[in-house]
């Protein structure tokens, strides 16, 4: 997977746009979404079992503890933009390497 427009740094990390798909299988990437990264998260999309999942994901993913991770606009829609308090590369590098 190769940097798009959904990776954009900040001062204390990054952002990264996601689309969210609750109630999946499994929690899984699943490639683009426009501007976005489309994530799948194997939890319903009730009582905050579907954000508390992904952030929960994508600290598995990026290998980092779940307080790294916050979720700043979006807590009840797909479109979620998520802060990452991690140096933009190390991200960058994680993602690159996903199918």
């Amino acid at each position: 997977m190769k940097e798009g427009d959904y990776l954009r740094e900040c001062a204390s990390g990054l952002h990264i746009l996601l689309w969210v798909q609750p109630g999946a299988r499994r929690s899984e990437i699943a490639g683009r979404y426009g501007d976005r990264l489309k994530v799948k998260v194997a939890a319903p999309p009730e009582k905050g079992r579907a954000n508390e999942e992904l952030v929960r994901f994508l600290a598995s993913l990026l290998g980092c503890p779940a307080q790294s991770i916050e979720l700043v606009a979006g807590a009840g829609g797909r479109a979620k933009t998520i802060l990452v308090r991690l140096p933009f590369e190390e991200v960058r590098k994680k993602l690159e390497k996903l199918p």
